[in-house]
């Protein structure tokens, strides 16, 4: 007997239960606890589970929200969404229901190992299919897919593209594979240029220095100015993160999260929140405070601090994340490319959505040559 069972908090489910759906992921159980744990305001959360006489066979979270169009949306064409918002705030802002998480790399589709291969399409089919009947009774008319990963592409267009769902380019993941065993050898893997910039960078970034730190509270406050700082000076903002989020996040992962923190003399003036299992380390926010950090390059000592670390622990990836591909590509990480996929349900405005998608579609020779 197979059953969909959606519940709106992960403390309903198991962590074995989730986990196991989910071998080898890093951003697992203990991620989504501390996501839902720390009160983001705007947000809300759910689980569709497939079970099989009784056992968890695949999984999904998802996420509930009102969505800004001009989330992603840059230069001219973000002053003009700007302006339409003011007039016709009901038409540029929806009810969201997205499979993924606001705080996660990618949409998390996950199957317990015993399923082969040919039954994902009808268990991926049950759970979208189950979703969207819940998202119908909460009446939230935009559905979307979040950074689905090449691996699991092929997988969505054959289940969510029948469906109505319409795919769209996403921002890619910057990725730095790790094969040196030294700093030095790393340096020797990137351009002349770049190496005798970096070396020059890293002198005038000496006199900083970072504390490793898995228990925040004595910072916290300094944390979140930084944070705060950065946010607004990015074109990229969905989520508004609060202390909880970066207590907790270090807290639920354990050993799988660490926080290296940036002083100059005794002032913290930047910090990283780092996840990092055994092949695998995924940078998931550097902050700082812009009017120092940018002084002592701030940022390249965080990187160069962050593959060191990488190179200690035998690590294979040094996952960076999306945006800011300038320099991440000056310094040998390569590209993966992620999708999304939507569906209105009103198909008149699924229409209009597809029309403005070459807009709200993230500009791919633009991320190639390091201008996102």
């Amino acid at each position: 007997m197979i059953d969909v069972v959606i519940t709106e908090t992960i403390r309903d489910i198991d962590c074995k239960t989730w986990n196991d759906c989910f071998p080898g992921e890093l951003e697992n159980y203990e991620t989504y606890r501390a996501i839902e744990e720390s009160g983001i305001p705007g947000f809300s959360y759910g689980y569709a589970r497939v079970l099989e006489n009784g056992v968890c066979v695949a999984a999904s979270a998802f996420f509930l929200t009102e969505y800004a169009l001009d989330t992603t949306v840059q230069g001219y064409w973000k002053t003009l969404f700007g302006a339409f918002k003011q007039f016709v705030p009901w038409m540029m802002t929806l009810k969201l229901l997205c499979i993924g998480s606001p705080e996660t790399e990618n949409a998390h589709l996950g199957f317990h190992p015993s399923v082969e291969e040919p039954c994902k399409p009808e268990m991926l089919g049950r759970l979208l299919r189950e979703t969207e009947r819940f998202a119908r009774s909460r009446g939230y008319w935009l559905l979307a897919v979040k950074d689905v990963p090449a691996r699991q592409r092929a997988l969505w267009e054959e289940v969510a593209v029948p469906r109505g769902f319409t795919p769209l380019a996403s921002l890619p993941t910057a990725v730095l594979p790790i094969r040196f065993r030294s700093i030095d050898e790393y340096l020797a893997s990137i351009s002349h240029a770049t190496r005798k910039d970096m070396r020059r960078k890293l002198r005038n970034a000496s006199k900083v220095r970072v504390e490793l730190k898995r228990d925040i509270h004595d910072v916290i406050g300094p944390i979140m100015e930084m944070y705060r700082d950065t946010k607004e000076r990015s074109d990229w903002t969905f989520e508004d993160l609060t202390p909880t989020y970066f207590l907790e996040t270090l807290h639920q992962m354990g050993d799988r999260a660490l926080c290296p923190i940036y002083y100059l003399e005794d002032r913290p003036i930047g910090f990283n929140l780092l996840f990092l299992d055994q092949t695998r380390m995924i940078d998931k926010f550097f902050c700082m405070d812009s009017a120092v950090g940018r002084t002592v390059n701030l940022y390249f000592k965080s990187w160069f601090v962050n593959v060191g670390i990488c190179i200690e622990r035998g690590l294979s990836v040094y996952q960076s994340g999306q945006v800011g591909y300038a320099n991440k590509l000056r310094l040998g990480s390569v590209l993966l490319p992620n999708w999304m996929y939507f569906k209105h349900r009103n198909p008149a405005i699924h229409m209009l959505l597809c029309w403005l998608s070459p807009i709200l579609e993230v500009n791919q020779d633009a991320v190639a040559l390091g201008k996102v």
